[in-house]
């Protein structure tokens, strides 16, 4: 989890920043739409999917916290998962 969400904090910052200061609660659909684009081209879809497993999970946890609202964190976490030949999602 902790590689995966650095991956996610280097892509959403340009930088190598500390996973436990970046404001995951400020992260929207928009930004994770962009990770999701950039995550199917940079990684397999399984490799992909991890990835954005751990966003939601963290942005959930935001939720949770009451760091975020409900309707922001679903908006932020309705993306579907990445798709590539060979994977149930490439047909749909």
């Amino acid at each position: 989890m902790r590689q995966a969400l650095q991956v996610i904090a280097e892509e959403l910052t340009g930088e190598e920043p500390d996973i436990r200061e970046v404001p995951w609660h400020k992260v929207r659909y928009e930004q994770a739409q962009a990770l999701r684009s950039r995550l199917a081209e940079r990684y397999a879809p399984a490799s992909a999917n991890k990835i954005l497993a751990a966003l939601r999970s963290v942005l959930k946890e935001a939720w949770r916290l009451g760091l975020m609202d409900a309707e922001t964190y679903r908006r932020a976490t309705d993306f579907s998962p990445s798709a590539g030949s060979g994977s149930r999602w490439a047909a749909r």
